[in-house]
């Protein structure tokens, strides 16, 4: 039953691989087959094919399968992802293959291999044996499927409209440019239109190879990096945070309108949006990372706060005015109380929503 169902997943994964290929002149378009005309054991070695003729060139594509979670706190992105690795090793040619790609179960262990190794990542599991592949040239794919979790550092400054590139980079782990290069193939690279991951709207997936300098010795080696293009699912945040904190901050206005008899009534009012603010705060705290910075959600929540605070004082005043018995100042201190409110309130919602 194993055996069926990775036969299985070899024929899925294999249609979607071999649609397109980048670079024509190192490998042909390629479907799977069910024959059987798999290397000997003799023509296995783990010597580097044509290590006297130049680097060996690679092709890489990943097929993104879901994105399982992206984590604000933690600034990192789970993935299920199956990575496309093919070369050429003439070695393992046989004409009886023809064009065709066929399953052959190949000893990794007594071949070369490209070992490759993820750059920012974390974590990562393998959910089965690496799969491979080899047509009639001996064009080499290795398939292997693997949940990885990836730093992807964010920039919150637009919270809760934000949205970001997320990269993921992939590089030899032994071997610099003189002996491996890398090349992308966009062809079979694509992602699952039915992702799990909530709360973003994820957009496109695009691969590129490029040549970096090692970052403490001299030369340089290829890489492969993978971007995703996500924004944050806007709406749930508005109804969730930005609406409440909007009524909270109109009540607190409700102040400056209740007479000043009702003045228990507006230190009552005053406190009680105080604490549910700083409450909002807590809660807002435990879904983002601690940044230096503010984000825009973080000059709403300033600029509430300063709001209820003066709502506060205008009480605490009104309650001075009372015992002073100067009335005259309470009906002043509601006339510009309401105005100033009112403005406040409006460049609060502009500078720190919509501008």
């Amino acid at each position: 039953m194993k055996t069926f169902v990775l036969a299985l997943a070899l024929e899925v994964i294999a249609s979607i691989a071999y649609g397109q290929i980048a670079d024509p002149q190192t490998f042909k378009e390629t479907q799977p087959s069910s024959a059987r005309h798999c290397p000997d054991d003799d023509a296995f070695s783990p010597e580097r094919p044509g290590s006297d003729s130049g680097p060996t060139q690679v092709g890489v594509g990943v097929y993104l399968n879901d994105i399982i979670a992206l984590d604000d706190v933690r600034q990192s992105m789970h993935l299920d992802a199956y990575s496309i690795f093919r070369w050429l090793d003439p070695r393992l040619a046989d004409s009886l293959r023809g064009e065709v790609s066929v399953a052959c179960p190949l000893p990794l262990d007594r071949m070369w291999v490209p070992h490759v190794q993820t750059l920012n990542l974390r974590s990562q599991q393998k959910l089965y044996p690496d799969m491979t592949l080899v047509d009639g040239e001996g064009i080499v794919t290795l398939i292997r499927r693997q949940i990885l979790e990836v730093a992807v550092p964010l920039d919150y400054r637009e919270f809760p409209f934000d949205a970001h590139s997320l990269s993921v980079s992939f590089s030899p782990i032994i071997f610099d440019e003189s002996e491996i290069v890398f090349e992308a193939l966009p062809g079979v690279t694509d992602r699952n239109d039915a992702l799990s991951l909530t709360g973003w709207d994820v957009g496109s997936l695009t691969i590129a190879s490029t040549r970096e300098p090692y970052p403490r010795r001299e030369g340089k080696e290829s890489r492969i990096t993978l971007t995703l293009q996500v924004r944050r699912d806007t709406m749930y945040w508005f109804y969730k945070v930005v609406v409440p904190l909007l009524l909270i901050s109109l009540m607190s206005g409700c102040v400056f309108f209740l007479p000043a008899e009702s003045n228990r009534s507006q230190l009552s009012i005053a406190v009680t949006t105080m604490l549910t603010l700083i409450v909002y705060q807590f809660a807002l705290s435990s879904d983002l990372p601690r940044v230096s910075y503010l984000t825009r959600i973080d000059y709403f929540t300033l600029g509430a706060l300063i709001l209820v605070f003066f709502a506060l004082i205008k009480a605490t005043a009104v309650a001075v005015f009372l015992a002073r018995h100067r009335t005259e100042r309470i009906d002043l201190l509601d006339r510009v109380g309401r105005w100033a409110f009112s403005l406040a309130f409006l460049f609060n919602v502009c500078f720190s929503l919509l501008l």
